[in-house]
Protein backbone atom coordinates (compact mmCIF):
# COMPACT_ATOMS: atom_id res chain seq x y z
CA UNK A 1 0.00 0.00 0.00
CA UNK A 2 1.51 3.69 -1.11
CA UNK A 3 1.44 6.07 1.81
CA UNK A 4 -0.31 9.40 0.57
CA UNK A 5 1.69 12.12 -0.41
CA UNK A 6 1.91 15.20 1.81
CA UNK A 7 0.53 18.58 0.48
CA UNK A 8 2.78 21.50 -0.90
CA UNK A 9 2.88 23.89 2.17
CA UNK A 10 3.49 26.88 0.50
CA UNK A 11 0.30 26.34 -1.59
CA UNK A 12 -2.00 27.54 1.54
CA UNK A 13 0.15 30.51 1.92
CA UNK A 14 0.07 31.28 -1.81
CA UNK A 15 -3.95 31.13 -1.61
CA UNK A 16 -3.74 33.56 1.23
CA UNK A 17 -2.06 36.01 -0.15
CA UNK A 18 -3.85 36.32 -3.64
CA UNK A 19 -7.34 36.73 -1.56
CA UNK A 20 -5.77 39.57 0.09
CA UNK A 21 -4.61 41.06 -2.55
CA UNK A 22 -7.80 40.64 -4.10
CA UNK A 23 -9.72 42.26 -1.51
CA UNK A 24 -7.25 45.17 -1.09
CA UNK A 25 -8.14 45.60 -5.12
CA UNK A 26 -11.51 45.78 -4.82
CA UNK A 27 -11.60 48.37 -1.63
CA UNK A 28 -9.34 50.82 -3.44
CA UNK A 29 -11.53 50.64 -6.59
CA UNK A 30 -14.36 51.34 -4.41
CA UNK A 31 -12.94 54.19 -2.87
CA UNK A 32 -13.20 57.61 -4.46
CA UNK A 33 -10.04 58.62 -6.72
CA UNK A 34 -7.68 61.48 -5.31
CA UNK A 35 -8.87 64.95 -7.07
CA UNK A 36 -6.52 65.65 -9.84
CA UNK A 37 -5.24 69.43 -9.42
CA UNK A 38 -5.10 69.72 -13.66
CA UNK A 39 -9.12 69.29 -13.37
CA UNK A 40 -11.21 71.94 -14.90
CA UNK A 41 -13.24 71.59 -11.61
CA UNK A 42 -10.38 71.55 -9.14
CA UNK A 43 -9.10 74.95 -11.13
CA UNK A 44 -12.80 76.06 -10.57
CA UNK A 45 -12.34 75.21 -6.97
CA UNK A 46 -9.38 77.45 -6.41
CA UNK A 47 -10.49 80.47 -8.32
CA UNK A 48 -13.84 80.25 -5.96
CA UNK A 49 -11.97 79.73 -2.93
CA UNK A 50 -9.82 83.21 -3.39
CA UNK A 51 -13.06 85.16 -4.60
CA UNK A 52 -14.48 83.98 -1.66
CA UNK A 53 -11.23 85.32 0.46
CA UNK A 54 -11.44 88.72 -1.37
CA UNK A 55 -14.87 89.34 -0.97
CA UNK A 56 -14.38 88.72 2.58
CA UNK A 57 -11.77 91.12 3.14
CA UNK A 58 -14.23 93.96 1.62
CA UNK A 59 -17.01 92.79 3.46
CA UNK A 60 -15.70 92.14 6.92
CA UNK A 61 -12.08 94.22 7.32
CA UNK A 62 -10.07 93.12 10.06
CA UNK A 63 -9.76 95.31 13.40
CA UNK A 64 -7.95 98.84 12.62
CA UNK A 65 -5.14 99.51 14.37
CA UNK A 66 -6.76 102.78 16.35
CA UNK A 67 -3.29 103.45 17.66
CA UNK A 68 -2.06 104.36 14.48
CA UNK A 69 -0.11 108.29 13.88
CA UNK A 70 -2.81 108.79 11.45
CA UNK A 71 -5.63 107.32 13.49
CA UNK A 72 -4.66 109.26 16.44
CA UNK A 73 -3.91 112.38 14.57
CA UNK A 74 -6.88 113.00 12.86
CA UNK A 75 -9.18 111.69 15.56
CA UNK A 76 -7.54 114.81 18.16
CA UNK A 77 -7.57 116.97 15.33
CA UNK A 78 -11.46 116.64 14.90
CA UNK A 79 -11.94 116.46 18.69
CA UNK A 80 -10.47 119.79 18.92
CA UNK A 81 -12.01 121.39 15.73
CA UNK A 82 -15.12 120.29 17.32
CA UNK A 83 -14.82 121.59 20.86
CA UNK A 84 -13.31 125.23 19.27
CA UNK A 85 -16.70 125.45 17.01
CA UNK A 86 -18.90 124.22 20.41
CA UNK A 87 -17.25 127.58 22.54
CA UNK A 88 -17.04 129.96 19.18
CA UNK A 89 -20.95 129.42 18.57
CA UNK A 90 -21.50 130.01 22.36
CA UNK A 91 -19.26 133.17 22.59
CA UNK A 92 -20.21 134.67 19.23
CA UNK A 93 -23.91 134.62 20.39
CA UNK A 94 -23.90 135.50 23.95
CA UNK A 95 -20.62 138.13 24.39
CA UNK A 96 -18.23 138.69 21.42
CA UNK A 97 -21.04 139.59 18.86
CA UNK A 98 -24.72 138.68 19.31
CA UNK A 99 -27.45 139.64 16.96
CA UNK A 100 -29.31 141.47 20.24
CA UNK A 101 -27.86 143.25 23.11
CA UNK A 102 -27.49 140.62 26.11
CA UNK A 103 -26.94 137.82 24.00
CA UNK A 104 -29.91 135.62 22.07
CA UNK A 105 -31.06 132.06 21.64
CA UNK A 106 -28.89 131.56 18.33
CA UNK A 107 -26.30 130.23 21.38
CA UNK A 108 -28.25 126.99 21.49
CA UNK A 109 -27.12 125.67 17.75
CA UNK A 110 -23.94 124.61 20.07
CA UNK A 111 -26.30 121.90 21.55
CA UNK A 112 -26.42 119.94 18.79
CA UNK A 113 -22.78 119.48 18.60
CA UNK A 114 -22.23 118.09 21.85
CA UNK A 115 -24.12 115.07 20.95
CA UNK A 116 -21.29 113.83 18.50
CA UNK A 117 -17.98 114.86 21.06
CA UNK A 118 -18.59 111.09 22.80
CA UNK A 119 -18.66 109.26 19.34
CA UNK A 120 -15.68 110.92 18.48
CA UNK A 121 -13.51 110.41 21.96
CA UNK A 122 -14.80 106.49 21.28
CA UNK A 123 -13.37 106.56 18.11
CA UNK A 124 -16.82 105.37 16.45
CA UNK A 125 -16.86 105.19 12.53
CA UNK A 126 -20.18 106.04 12.21
CA UNK A 127 -19.96 108.83 14.55
CA UNK A 128 -17.22 110.53 12.11
CA UNK A 129 -19.86 109.38 8.72
CA UNK A 130 -22.83 111.49 9.84
CA UNK A 131 -20.96 114.12 11.72
CA UNK A 132 -18.84 115.14 8.20
CA UNK A 133 -22.48 115.82 6.32
CA UNK A 134 -24.31 117.22 9.71
CA UNK A 135 -21.11 119.79 10.03
CA UNK A 136 -22.27 121.04 5.96
CA UNK A 137 -24.97 122.78 7.88
CA UNK A 138 -22.80 125.09 9.78
CA UNK A 139 -20.25 126.19 6.82
CA UNK A 140 -23.38 126.84 5.35
CA UNK A 141 -24.74 129.25 8.11
CA UNK A 142 -20.78 130.82 8.76
CA UNK A 143 -20.91 131.44 4.47
CA UNK A 144 -24.18 133.41 4.92
CA UNK A 145 -23.10 135.43 7.59
CA UNK A 146 -19.63 136.08 6.54
CA UNK A 147 -20.93 137.86 3.49
CA UNK A 148 -24.05 139.62 5.21
CA UNK A 149 -23.18 140.33 8.92
CA UNK A 150 -20.69 143.31 9.51
CA UNK A 151 -17.75 143.87 11.71
CA UNK A 152 -16.96 141.76 13.78
CA UNK A 153 -19.40 139.12 13.14
CA UNK A 154 -18.14 138.79 9.73
CA UNK A 155 -15.10 137.93 11.07
CA UNK A 156 -16.30 135.51 13.60
CA UNK A 157 -18.49 133.51 10.77
CA UNK A 158 -15.47 133.04 8.97
CA UNK A 159 -13.58 131.40 11.16
CA UNK A 160 -16.69 129.41 11.55
CA UNK A 161 -16.25 128.22 7.91
CA UNK A 162 -12.46 127.55 8.58
CA UNK A 163 -13.44 125.37 11.56
CA UNK A 164 -16.02 123.46 9.48
CA UNK A 165 -13.41 122.72 6.49
CA UNK A 166 -10.80 121.42 9.00
CA UNK A 167 -13.54 119.23 10.76
CA UNK A 168 -15.10 117.73 7.91
CA UNK A 169 -11.16 117.02 6.54
CA UNK A 170 -10.07 115.20 9.82
CA UNK A 171 -13.55 113.16 9.86
CA UNK A 172 -12.69 112.09 5.96
CA UNK A 173 -9.29 111.18 6.73
CA UNK A 174 -9.83 109.59 9.81
CA UNK A 175 -12.19 107.34 8.22
CA UNK A 176 -10.23 106.87 5.34
CA UNK A 177 -7.48 105.20 7.74
CA UNK A 178 -10.04 103.18 9.02
CA UNK A 179 -10.20 101.35 6.38
CA UNK A 180 -7.18 101.08 4.95
CA UNK A 181 -5.65 100.29 8.37
CA UNK A 182 -8.31 97.62 8.38
CA UNK A 183 -7.56 96.15 5.01
CA UNK A 184 -3.67 95.41 6.52
CA UNK A 185 -4.69 93.84 9.50
CA UNK A 186 -6.87 91.28 7.69
CA UNK A 187 -6.10 87.66 7.78
CA UNK A 188 -7.96 85.82 5.00
CA UNK A 189 -9.36 82.46 5.91
CA UNK A 190 -6.73 79.51 5.97
CA UNK A 191 -6.97 77.35 3.39
CA UNK A 192 -4.95 74.51 4.49
CA UNK A 193 -7.43 74.17 7.61
CA UNK A 194 -10.40 74.59 4.85
CA UNK A 195 -8.82 71.72 2.91
CA UNK A 196 -8.09 69.42 6.38
CA UNK A 197 -12.04 70.27 7.30
CA UNK A 198 -13.23 69.21 4.03
CA UNK A 199 -11.56 66.60 2.24
CA UNK A 200 -13.76 65.77 -0.47
CA UNK A 201 -13.57 69.64 -1.59
CA UNK A 202 -9.93 70.77 -1.18
CA UNK A 203 -8.57 74.03 -2.20
CA UNK A 204 -5.38 73.79 -1.64
CA UNK A 205 -2.95 70.89 -3.35
CA UNK A 206 0.28 69.66 -1.74
CA UNK A 207 3.57 70.93 -2.94
CA UNK A 208 4.61 67.10 -3.53
CA UNK A 209 1.46 66.66 -5.98
CA UNK A 210 3.62 68.35 -8.62
CA UNK A 211 6.30 65.46 -8.12
CA UNK A 212 6.22 62.77 -10.90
Amino acid sequence: MQPPQNENPTKGALAAVAAEAESVVSADSTASPPPNKDSPSSDHSDNASYATNAENAEKNPGTPNLSSPNVRLTQNVAVSALIALIVLSVTWELWLAPIREGGSWLCLKALPLCIPLTGLLKNRMYTYRWLSLWIWFYFTEGVVRSWGDTYPSNLLAAGEVLICLILFGACALHVRFRFESAKMNYKPTDTLTTASTNPTNPTIHNSTDTQP
